[in-house]
């Protein structure tokens, strides 16, 4: 049986969490493991150090009664390292996470320092959940470039959520087209150079489509590729969770999609 893990502050939020990651693995029949970091700093103020670990476990029991103890996890250390650590001895297909504990936003300390270096070691796909209401991956904007990185991406996600309408995004730019006019092009000479840009574009779309074995969706929009258009090309299509592909743990990309979008945000690593 595969596994979910779900790293938790025990805030009500994390709770919150937890309660709508347990109908996503009962879904996706998986076993639901919730691990709590104890960072060493706060670890290291107390005298008993081993019942300190027990008392903190027994308040994971309280809050999440109806998990069976051999999937909590209370550890002292850095949170990349424990979660991470954990995800590779048990195998875990998705990483769950949300606020932890350094403020009410996502755009808390938390973001720059923990999320960052945990996504950037982590191997398994991670969940950072934004929208707290609920866990949604019925419908999955993915963006892609046509690559054969993208598409191994695109089947990846396929199999980790089966049920999930997957609609792919490609944003392409006629901007530099545009700045032909510098060079007294006429506009009709510009429109028809856009339009074969477009052709182009299509055509390599096609021949893309056609490679993957899952059935998707596309969705071509002209602009530039920000956190703000795929924030929009989201809320247009529905999808309340964005998957990207990044090869270097976590892109500039990524954490600009993390500080700005109101999408859940999934990231693997590639």
């Amino acid at each position: 049986m595969s596994s979910i893990i779900v790293a938790t502050d025990l805030s009500k939020k994390s709770v919150e969490i937890v309660k709508q990651a347990s109908i996503l693995a009962k879904d996706l029949g998986a076993n639901l493991h919730l691990v709590h970091v104890i960072k060493e700093v706060a670890f290291s103020i107390f005298n008993n150090q081993n019942d300190f670990k027990e008392e903190v476990f027994s308040i994971l029991k309280d809050l999440f009664p109806k998990i069976e103890d051999k999937f909590l996890h209370v550890e002292v250390g850095r949170v990349d390292e424990v979660v991470s650590n954990l995800a590779k001895k048990i195998e875990a297909k998705l990483v769950i996470l949300g606020n932890c504990g350094e403020g009410d936003e996502l755009k808390s300390p938390f973001v720059g320092r923990d999320t960052k270096a945990l996504v950037r070691k982590l191997i398994t796909p991670a969940l950072i959940v934004k929208n707290i209401g609920s866990i949604n991956v019925e419908k999955i904007l993915i963006p892609t470039d046509f690559s054969e990185q993208s598409k191994w991406h695109i089947k990846a996600i396929s199999l980790l959520f089966p049920k999930a309408k997957i609609i792919l995004t490609h944003i392409y730019n006629l901007k530099n087209i545009s700045n032909l006019n510098l060079y007294k092009i006429d506009s009709q000479k510009l429109n028809a150079l856009k339009e074969d840009e477009l052709k182009r574009v299509k055509t390599v779309a096609d021949f893309f489509l056609k490679s993957l074995d899952s059935k998707v969706d596309l969705a071509l929009e002209e602009g530039k590729l920000t956190a703000s258009t795929i924030s929009k090309i989201a809320l247009k299509n529905g999808a309340k969770t964005v998957a990207i592909h990044t090869t270097e743990g976590i892109s500039l990309f990524a954490f600009d999609l993390l500080l700005e979008t109101d999408n859940n945000l999934l990231i693997s690593a590639i």
